[in-house]
């Protein structure tokens, strides 16, 4: 559709003689009319993709996350800070290491720390959490002050 690929069957023959049938790694990848089949089959089955490595370590605040998301060029820190307050979001951004697109805004990047978390928390673990009368919000504040004092021993 964009113009990448001139002849298709070639370019699945190509694929086939590279064995890269089932093999091909789903990201965002540099490519324009002037990269070749071999170089594009190449680069789709290797993985290079543009995207950014994000890694939050246990304990950030999400001032320590809006910090780091500029440092990486990821977004602007102060909008970032605002969508979590205006959202009552402080521990709810899960500490992982994501892989983000270029261009991926505030709020998606923040959509994704939190579908993390709830991925991590599944159902399960609340209704264990309710029978001792703990709510989501404590069991993260709970969390979120054992790493805090667990950073302070290191």
């Amino acid at each position: 559709d964009w113009g990448l690929i001139f002849n298709k069957k070639y370019f699945l023959f190509l694929l086939k003689i590279k064995k890269g049938e089932g093999k091909i790694k789903a990201g965002i990848y540099r490519l324009n009319s002037k990269t070749g089949s071999l170089e594009t089959i190449d680069k789709i089955l290797r993985g290079k993709s543009e995207m950014t490595k994000f890694t939050i370590p246990e304990g950030f605040t999400s001032f320590d996350i809006a910090n780091l998301i500029e440092k990486k060029n990821l977004g602007k820190k102060e909008k970032f800070l605002e969508i979590v307050r205006e959202r009552n979001l402080e521990g709810y951004l899960f500490p992982e290491t994501y892989f983000l697109s270029p261009g991926i805004t505030e709020e998606k990047i923040i959509e994704v720390m939190v579908g993390q978390l709830d991925k991590v928390f599944t159902d399960k673990f609340y209704e264990r959490a309710k029978k001792y009368k703990f709510t989501q919000k404590d069991i993260l504040t709970l969390a979120s002050l054992i790493e805090k004092e667990a950073r302070k021993d290191e």
